[in-house]
């Protein structure tokens, strides 16, 4: 055999082992919640597609019973797929974060200890795990370990698209940064194609410079999109049980093109919206550390921990982009306040949870044990009176009608719940901060649940309840306790009218200022 005939068969045989290797599906194993059932439904349909694309799913529900137990079916599966994918519901996250009780979906906390240790035992540094969310969900219930790994919505055409792409390995070909590691280094943000209000403006007066350039906006009830030729935007706005947004800044300009940076709510209400809609005038705009200068003809500008020196029309779309935001994100607190009818009240972040609550205000810590007291005399299942409606413990009270009444309808009325830790971190020591809980499952708009008297009530409803009647009977109930010497007595009158004037003075249910809660949440 010749030098050249050898050449040809090395070839042949290479090519034979890439088209091997082309044909060659992933192996992909979904690891995900089976409650509730709309999410699993989502999940199989997710599953289908995914076979449909040529791609090697593995999934419990195709499985009746494993001879090997299911922990180790789990394990190995794990194991010998290329990729996991983590479908993260609200649900996927308390189970795997260990936040429900015992004994609860072992399935899914066997899992994420499993793909715990294998990223532990890779130093932190895997891409085989990759979480993907529907639209209906949030950043927040990614479980904690692999929040800094690209995430993917998978009910949108784009995020399925890239998807697809990374585990297929397209994307090593077609993405613009050239390889799987640095697209795994971009998140995906979610959107709503039909739901999504997309509008092109001419900046031709912002630009000057660039009279072809166009800005696209797009804006859903959830997610925010502003792009033009410098500057990239991209947003989760805030809901109402995960009230934080996060927004996501990104320089397409050529002099700053890959900078990007994450904007957490906390930073964007006070710095980053600071000045909105008043130009580049470095005095209105807190982000604008210095203006141009004789030694920099360039704009300072402070962006979380980065410094960045930029032009005036990066600038200018970078303010822009920041305006269109602000009315997006204002926009969508405004709706959340409509929903749990909280205009007015602050809001705030439980700790045990990461649920968002409505703080109602702060009360004396004696009459919030008064309260506790008289809420446990009258428990819902011990009388039959219109005040038998609680089910109270020392830090909460839950108000609940056992049957209908003329005022309430049957069910669960409101949780009310104490902590010595307030969004103004100004209680003293012999106060207590109540706050009002969204009721279970609480949609983002107030047509599909609507609050209301006779049902679950709303947080202005939940205060003015507190306060106009509640701490009143309370009061009653406690001048009721008094020895029967004084309340029989001829003088029994003037004794109630001090009583209550006395308590009166002492507080009631006070609440704070609006202009707090950004801050704290």
């Amino acid at each position: 055999m010749n030098r050249e005939s050898s050449i040809l068969q090395e070839e042949n045989l290479a090519n034979k082992d890439e088209q091997a290797d082309e044909k060659c599906p992933p192996k992909v194993f979904i690891s995900y919640s089976h409650d509730p059932v709309e999410d699993q439904q989502r999940v199989l349909r997710f599953a289908k597609r995914l076979k449909d694309d040529d791609i090697d799913v593995e999934i419990d529900k195709e499985i009746h019973s494993p001879p090997e137990g299911w922990p180790l079916w789990c394990e190995r599966k794990i194991a010998d797929a290329d990729f996991v994918l983590m479908v993260c519901t609200e649900t996927y996250y308390r189970y795997a974060s260990h936040h429900e009780e015992r004994g609860k979906s072992l399935g899914v906390a066997w899992e994420a200890r499993i793909i715990r240790q294998h990223l532990y035992d890779a130093g932190a540094a895997s891409n085989k795990f990759v979480p993907v969310l529907f639209s209906n969900a949030s950043p927040e219930h990614i479980p904690t370990p692999f929040r800094g790994n690209s995430w993917f919505v998978v009910d949108t055409e784009d995020g399925y698209k890239d998807l697809r792409q990374l585990l297929t390995g397209q994307t090593c070909a077609q993405s613009e940064r050239g390889t799987p590691q640095e697209l795994l280094t971009e998140r995906k943000w979610s959107e709503r194609p039909s739901e999504a209000a997309t509008t092109n403006v001419d900046s031709r007066e912002e630009l000057d410079e660039d009279p072809d350039s166009a800005v696209t906006c797009e804006s859903t009830d959830y997610s925010f999109r502003y792009s033009d030729q410098h500057v990239s935007l991209d947003a989760y706005l805030p809901r109402a049980k995960e009230y934080r947004g996060i927004c996501k800044v990104r320089f397409t300009d050529e002099s700053l093109v890959g900078f990007e940076t994450f904007v957490e709510h906390k930073a964007l209400l006070p710095t980053l919206f600071d000045g909105h809609h008043r130009g580049v005038n470095a005095e209105e705009r807190l982000i604008i550390a210095h203006g141009p200068s004789r030694l920099l003809d360039k704009y300072t500008i402070d962006i979380v921990n980065s410094r960045l020196y930029i032009s005036e029309k990066v600038v200018r779309s970078l303010f822009q982009a920041i305006d269109a935001l602000h009315d997006a994100y204002i926009g969508a607190l405004r709706r959340i306040d409509l929903a749990c009818e909280a205009e007015g009240f602050s809001y705030y972040q439980e700790h045990k949870n990461s649920e968002v609550v409505v703080c109602l205000g702060r009360l004396p810590a004696w009459l919030w044990g008064r309260i506790v007291e008289f809420a446990t005399e009258h428990h819902y299942e011990c009388g039959d009176s219109e005040w038998h409606m609680f089910d109270a413990k020392s830090m909460s009270v839950v108000i609940w009608s056992s049957t209908s009444t003329k005022r309430f309808d049957e069910g669960l009325h409101a949780v009310i719940l104490a902590s010595n830790q307030s969004p103004a971190e100004t209680l003293n020591s012999d106060e207590i901060a109540l706050f009002w809980k969204p009721p279970p499952s609480f949609p983002q708009s107030r047509e599909v649940y609507p609050l209301s008297e006779r049902r679950y009530w709303g947080a202005a409803t939940t205060f003015s309840w507190i306060n106009e009647e509640l701490i009143a009977r309370v009061y009653e109930w406690i001048w009721s306790n008094e020895p029967w010497a004084i309340r029989w007595s001829p003088r029994a009158q003037q004794h109630q009218d001090r009583l209550f004037s006395r308590l009166r003075d002492l507080g009631g249910l006070v609440n704070y200022d609006r202009n707090i809660d950004f801050a704290r949440i």
